[in-house]
């Protein structure tokens, strides 16, 4: 291999060390933009109905999400500066990481549970309804959470810290969900999808 000068020569390791860095970088940027995408998309949605503050359903020029966008990147970097303070770089991903798979496996019990509630279309048949909105969905959930269940369990620290930041977000938001819907009147919960009940 040809070296331009030898004292160049101890640089060339942290070179390779930089462009390692910056792929790596670049591979956590294009996973995660995604998420923050879609997580504005429905704070955007929700916003729009008026179930949030309407602030989250602006756009920008180029028709995007801004305000709800700012505000899950914002979130998402505080969160990570105070897990990397508290727990180290590493350790703040594995709870954060572990935490969100908690969550997602909490929105599909959610998404489970809403199709359990769909009301009965008409010409359905009760055996195929009971099929693919009963058993399918309730097979789905108890398998949801098996594998989360042997995917983290037994926990080691700081992982046991990934079940209460979990619940730090999902019980407000739950109780704000509840509050709201018994605020909705009939005709405007039939129109969000809203089961009565």
């Amino acid at each position: 291999m040809w070296w331009p000068s030898r004292r160049l020569a101890p640089l060339l390791p942290w070179s390779r060390c930089r462009s390692l860095i910056s792929q790596l970088f670049c591979s956590c940027s294009s996973k995660s933009t995604p998420s923050i995408d879609s997580s504005a998309r429905v704070l955007f949605a929700i916003g729009r109905d008026s179930l949030i503050h309407q602030h989250f359903a602006h756009v920008n020029g180029q028709k995007a999400p801004a305000a709800a966008t700012a505000f899950i990147g914002g979130t998402a970097i505080l969160l990570a500066l105070a897990g990397g303070a508290i727990w180290g770089p590493a350790n703040a991903f594995n709870v954060m990481t572990t935490a969100v798979l908690f969550g997602l496996v909490t929105a599909h019990t959610f998404m489970n549970v809403a199709l359990m509630r769909l009301p009965c279309s008409a010409g359905e048949r009760l055996l195929t309804r009971r099929f693919f909105h009963f058993l399918l969905p309730a097979i789905a959930t108890v398998l949801f959470w098996w594998v989360l269940y042997e995917s983290i369990f037994p926990m080691t620290s700081p992982l046991a810290y990934a079940p209460l930041l979990w619940l730090l977000v999902l019980a407000p938001g739950a109780l704000y969900a509840l509050r709201k819907n018994r605020g909705l009147d009939p005709q405007r919960s039939h129109r969000l999808g809203i089961p009565p009940g």
